[in-house]
């Protein structure tokens, strides 16, 4: 049997459901529209309906003269009919003032309540895709990678010169290249959205045209953007040998478009959009959208009854956890409409719901996730059933909008997963949709504890295509970083030995090692030409599983002898991004971000007593002070920092950081020793490592940590915390 992970659902009938959706309607701001990047997205905010519309459930018998009448006593008419479950959505003249438009719509759904014929009245509530992450700068100083990982010129249809699969980092974490050839054909996947670019040449040969439901028309092409690179995501097919490949190449899609070009839409839509796919072909659906609601609702009621319909169709219904970090679900929230919001749909039962993990396994900032207890407070929020990739994906978009890009979300991490099952259920034919989901979960890689060590605050697996297959392969793969700038690092050649095995890392910084023996103990060289060589020892290979390592290795640009470099490296920075910075939540935030697994540190050089460098005046190279902060992983999650003294001067140098987990310092958060972090400092002269500290290892404790000094090109290296800035 499956197992089904639920949220909390508390029953609500009666007077009290119909006074909660009043509530709800009535606390629904306005759009929450957003620019990002030049783009603008309409982001659904919990309780926000569309202008003029009221959604009616009739009951059983009752003819559509019935429902005319009633729309008529508002001097309204019916706009759309769901005959599969007698729901009608009314359009009434909406005044100008959306103050206004609040209270007619209140009014409304008060007066066809009255009606005998009317089961349920509610606002047509808005959807949207899951809020774009979108990182604030540090202290005015924005630093945002805007490449793609490893490879600056892969923005653009000009990319299409080779096949980019080695820019797709998810495809190397879901173990997509040992997991055996793509059958001749998968499954349909239906893709709900904004639509498909069905002209791009990725997707062309594989999109099947469905129904536009936010134009009424035949022609769903993506106006917006967000659905064609969850197509590339899931069903790419690189044309003559260029372009990306999607989990599931050589399954179709079914294009069904059910958001505008900013990324909203309706929960009317979207239910239109479902019984469409699930009655045209489509195995999997692919909702990589969310909304907010009260369980037990009406609007919660009805889009559960379509898709519980759906899945005992024998079909998936994969869904976006959502990028809100839980900010709607928390008891604590102070604000109106009220807390304990549950994130549709994925907090129904039978939704197959995916959260968004990055490069080591670590929950990505903005991803809702389940929680327990946090800070005594028992949550309870248990809808999340498997993890996957959704950091910086790699994947297509509309021509006209450059043909390809980056995206971050709980939307990427979700299409990962619907060409898995796709793959899967090729495989295994005879599976039943619910044996195709156990399988991706039983099989999957496992991530996250109930102490929150890598920011999912329960355990959870993170999909793993090979071994869902059964394919098996002994071997090692990970990540290799450029310490000097913090991106992937590609052309690393990675030896194991004793065996004398050799990979290279492609263009997202990822390498696979096979062929490895079981239960031998390796050592792993990482080289390059013109960077410091790094080993990573103690490596033990188990039988049949491609083991992921659990942080990455960080390269040092080799300088001339005299210049120094400092390289800061460890695990990342997620999750407490999200936690300390972009909620801005400081009291009632049941995460502290003090104890967060993520890590943000600021680094300090100071020369005769004085800082010279610090991230706020970090420095230069080609000028006094000749030294300078040259990486800074602020937003590009890569787990370190570089500082150069590009000529030393006279006296004595002190290197040292902070991290002041306070109200006045939320650019800094997680804890030095913490779990799985293996922070540590490395000292270059050149191209020679000269000393390191690691933090686990160094006395004492406390915000400040003295990592060494250096006077007279001599280094020494101290390794101590305290309670305020060195000496101490």
């Amino acid at each position: 049997m499956l197992n089904i992970r639920r949220c909390r659902v508390v029953r609500i009938t009666g007077l009290l459901a119909v006074f909660l959706v009043i509530l709800l309607a009535a606390a629904g701001s306005q759009a929450r529209m957003m620019e990002i990047r030049g783009k603008t997205y309409d982001i659904a905010e919990p309780g926000e309906f569309k202008s003029g519309e009221v959604v009616v459930r009739a009951r059983p018998g009752t003819s559509r003269n019935d429902i005319e009448g009633m729309a008529a006593q508002m001097q309204g008419r019916i706009k759309k009919v769901i005959p599969e479950y007698d729901l009608y959505l009314i359009e009434v003249p909406p005044p100008g003032e959306y103050a206004a438009q609040k209270a007619q719509v209140n009014e409304t759904v008060r007066t066809l309540e009255k009606f005998s014929q009317v089961k349920r009245a509610y606002p047509n509530f808005k959807v949207s895709i899951p809020k774009p992450s979108e990182i604030p700068a540090n202290n005015g100083d924005a630093k945002e990678d805007r490449q793609a990982p490893g490879a600056p010129s892969q923005q653009g249809v000009a990319a299409r010169t080779a096949v980019s699969s080695g820019n797709q980092w998810h495809l190397d974490k879901i173990k997509f290249h040992t997991a055996g050839a793509a059958p001749d054909a998968a499954p349909m996947v239906a893709v709900l959205d904004t639509g498909v670019d069905y002209t791009h040449p990725d997707l062309a040969a594989n999109v099947v045209l469905g129904w536009d439901f936010v134009d009424d028309d035949d022609d769903p092409m993506d106006e917006g953007g967000h659905g064609t690179h969850m197509a590339g995501l899931i069903a790419a097919s690189p044309a003559e040998g260029t372009g990306i490949t999607g989990v599931s190449p050589t399954s179709k899609i079914l294009a069904v478009r059910v958001l505008d070009l900013n990324g909203a839409g309706t929960w009317f839509q979207v239910m239109q959009g479902i019984i469409y796919a699930r009655d045209n072909e489509a195995r999997i659906i692919n909702l990589s959208l969310v909304g907010y609601d009260l369980p037990g609702s009406s609007a919660y009621e009805d889009l559960q009854q379509v898709i519980d319909d759906t899945v005992a169709a024998d079909k998936i219904v994969c869904v976006a956890a959502g990028n809100d970090d839980n900010y709607y679900s928390y008891d604590d929230i102070y604000f109106f409409p009220p807390p304990n919001l549950t994130p549709l749909p994925a907090g129904l039962a039978n939704a197959f719901t995916v959260t968004a993990s990055e490069w080591n396994d670590c929950r990505v900032y903005f991803s809702n996730y389940d929680a327990g207890t946090l800070s005594g407070v028992a949550y309870n929020l248990n809808f999340v059933d498997l993890a996957a990739p959704g950091w910086k994906m790699y994947s297509t978009i509309p021509i006209s909008q450059g043909g390809y890009a980056n995206q971050s979300g709980t939307s990427g991490a979700t299409a990962v997963v619907a060409g898995c099952a796709a793959r899967v259920w090729a495989k295994y034919p005879a599976y039943t949709a619910a044996q195709v989901q156990n399988r991706l979960i039983s099989t999957g890689a496992a991530t996250g504890s109930s102490s929150g060590g890598n920011g999912f605050y329960a355990a959870e697996k993170r999909v793993d295509l090979m071994k869902a297959l059964g394919q098996k392969a002994t071997g090692f793969s990970g990540v290799v970083f450029n310490g000097q700038n913090g991106l992937p690092l590609p052309g690393v050649k990675v030896v194991a030995t004793p065996d004398g095995i050799t990979a290279t890392t492609n263009a997202s910084g990822f390498y696979t090692l096979t062929g490895l023996t079981a239960g031998t103990t390796y050592s792993l060289k990482f080289s390059r030409s013109t960077f410091g060589s790094v080993t990573l020892g103690g490596q033990v290979a188990v039988a049949d599983k491609i083991k992921d390592l659990p942080r990455p290795a960080h390269l040092n640009k080799q300088r001339a002898a005299g210049q120094w470099t400092v390289l800061f490296s460890h695990r990342n920075f997620h999750p407490g991004y999200q936690d300390a910075v972009y909620t801005y939540q400081y009291d009632w935030w049941p995460i502290p971000w003090a104890k967060t697994s993520g890590l943000h540190f600021a680094p300090r050089l100071e020369r005769n007593g004085t800082v010279i460098v610090e991230p706020s005046t970090p420095g230069s190279l080609v000028a006094a002070p000749y030294a300078a902060i040259t990486n800074d992983d602020w937003n590009r999650s890569s787990g370190s920092k570089n500082m150069v003294i590009s000529q030393v001067q006279s006296g004595t140098y002190r290197i040292w950081t902070r991290l002041d987990n306070f109200q006045d310092s939320y650019y800094e958060w997680g804890s030095y020793k913490g779990p799985g972090q293996s922070l540590k400092a490395r000292i270059y002269n050149g191209a020679d490592l000269q000393g390191t500290a690691v933090a686990a290892k160094a006395t004492g404790s406390g915000s400040y940590w003295w990592v060494a000094d250096l006077s007279g090109g001599t280094l020494t290296i101290q390794n101590k915390m305290g309670t305020t800035a060195p000496p101490f």
